[in-house]
């Protein structure tokens, strides 16, 4: 009976939209919706007593209506995760005796459990509580939630690194170009007529076709990742922070459509010492295509300032 619970929770997840990043603030019920009220949840119901004490299995094989995902023992600290709602969402957090309930999304058909750490996000001296929750999963996504929650004043405050914010903050700290070393006609002509005179030696018609297409006048389309320009001093160029060769990848896709999937895929690292970090992909998108291609994996510390999250020096990567 409980594998077919698991299942058919599993099933419904699929068919879902998973809950993001919302409003700065804590939460204590579940909001019923205008088409369909739902029965809200009372976590002043819930008894620290009921709440299991053994980690959830990867396998699931534990799985019940409260289940531990993650603890800090030392801290005190516990994160529940609720198999209420067929949606994967609704957390239970755990500070030493007192319980809040937040609808997070935590569960996706990955089983991947949430990360905890305690570390000064806002460099005030004073530790706050990050997690890192993995909240979607499919063909080319993979997407983790951060959320840091703050204990100084009577009540905690959260606050979720949401995906907008993730955009802004990361197009504020680049521009990007498009550039292309268009050959003139007639030196086009006379390369391939010199190509061609050497392609002998190649073995195969499907060998030489590949040379060919490659060693047209198109060749050299780029698209760089620079300095922003209103930090550029005068008299001087942009520094190049990564250039990637799109020549062939426009050739298959139509023009060039500036970056995309900022946010289908996004990790986070947790550590005491290292503090937060993120990883994401980006991708181009194309005019003449729907398909976006992953060009590129960026990196960077995270922090908070003032309130808000802000990315620190920018490591690009290859694919």
């Amino acid at each position: 009976m409980k594998r077919f619970l698991i299942f058919s929770f599993c099933f419904v997840l699929i068919l879902s939209l998973l809950c993001g990043c919302g409003e700065e603030g804590t939460s204590t019920e579940i909001v019923s919706s205008v088409e369909e009220q739902e029965e809200v949840f009372d976590i002043s119901t819930v008894k620290i007593d009921e709440l299991p004490t053994e980690m959830l299995n990867s396998d699931l094989s534990n799985w019940d209506y409260f289940n531990l995902i993650a603890e800090l023992p030392d801290e005190n600290i516990s994160f529940y995760g609720l198999s209420a709602n067929d949606d994967g969402t609704g957390v239970i957090f755990r500070k030493n005796d007192n319980l809040y309930y937040y609808d997070w999304a935590w569960f996706t058909t990955q089983a991947k459990l949430p990360e905890l750490a305690m570390i000064d996000v806002d460099g005030d001296k004073e530790k706050e509580i990050a997690i890192s929750l993995y909240v979607d999963y499919n063909t080319d996504v993979s997407i983790e939630e951060l959320h840091i929650i703050d204990f100084e004043s009577d009540s905690p405050v959260d606050k979720c690194f949401s995906s907008d914010s993730i955009k802004n903050e990361l197009l504020s700290k680049f521009d990007i170009r498009f550039e292309t070393d268009e050959v003139e006609e007639e030196s086009s002509k006379e390369s391939l007529k010199e190509s061609s005179k050497n392609s002998s030696k190649v073995e195969s018609e499907t060998a030489s076709m590949s040379w060919l297409i490659d060693h047209t006048s198109d060749l050299g389309k780029r698209i760089i990742f620079e300095q922003k320009a209103d930090e550029v001093k005068e008299g001087k160029k942009a520094k190049k922070y990564f250039t990637y060769d799109a020549t062939r990848l426009i050739r298959e896709n139509g023009e060039y459509n500036g970056i995309t999937a900022y946010d289908e895929n996004v990790d986070y690292t947790l550590s005491a010492k290292g503090g937060v970090s993120i990883k994401l992909k980006l991708a181009s998108a194309f005019k003449d295509s729907d398909k976006i291609k992953f060009i590129c994996s960026v990196t960077a510390p995270v922090t908070i300032e003032n309130g808000e999250f802000k990315l620190g020096t920018l490591k690009f990567s290859k694919i």
